[in-house]
């Protein structure tokens, strides 16, 4: 019973200083993704895709719309080279999936299915016409060829501009 004495106001002390700083923490991430979100406003449009919204930028003009998916944790700025190559010729978007970048966080569980929906249903809402070129990095390439049979295969290995002559001739 003496040793339970001797322990307990340390025990509360560190249990209270563990709660403190996790209090800290939460505070911090609120007000530092606040302050954020003013001082780095999206360079896009907000959607909503049925409760929540996503990002989208587009640049460019013409058809077909390139949509670009990145891969699992990455957002639509790791697109921003290729963007700036490709919308010399067509029109292109990069968004972000729910949870990431600017955009909203979504309902779970976050599946592929439902990312497919999503991705699908973000042009639309957007006004965004077809024809579409999904075009997805790593994880984004699984996505892009899940769903309706609307994505052309991408090579990494040519330029923007051969990609996109290869995908018409693909589409005739």
């Amino acid at each position: 019973m003496t040793s339970w004495r001797r322990i307990k106001r340390p025990a509360i002390g560190v249990i209270a200083l563990v709660l403190l700083l996790i209090s800290a923490g939460v505070i911090y991430q609120a007000v530092a993704s606040a302050r954020d979100l003013r001082r780095y406003p999206p360079p896009g449009r907000l959607i909503d895709v049925g409760g929540h919204r996503l990002h989208i930028n587009c640049t460019g003009d013409g058809t077909p719309t390139v949509v670009l998916d990145a891969g699992v944790c990455d957002c639509s700025l790791n697109w921003c080279l290729f963007q700036s190559e490709v919308d010399k010729f067509t029109r292109v978007c990069s968004y972000d999936r729910a949870g990431i970048g600017w955009s909203d966080a979504g309902p779970l569980p976050r599946t592929s299915m439902r990312i497919v929906r999503e991705l699908h249903t973000l042009p639309e809402n957007a006004g965004i016409p077809g024809p579409y070129v999904l075009v997805g990095h790593s994880f984004g390439g699984y996505r892009c060829s899940a769903g309706k049979p609307t994505a052309l295969p991408i090579s990494a290995n040519q330029s923007p501009t051969a990609n996109y002559q290869n995908n018409l001739n693909l589409m005739d």
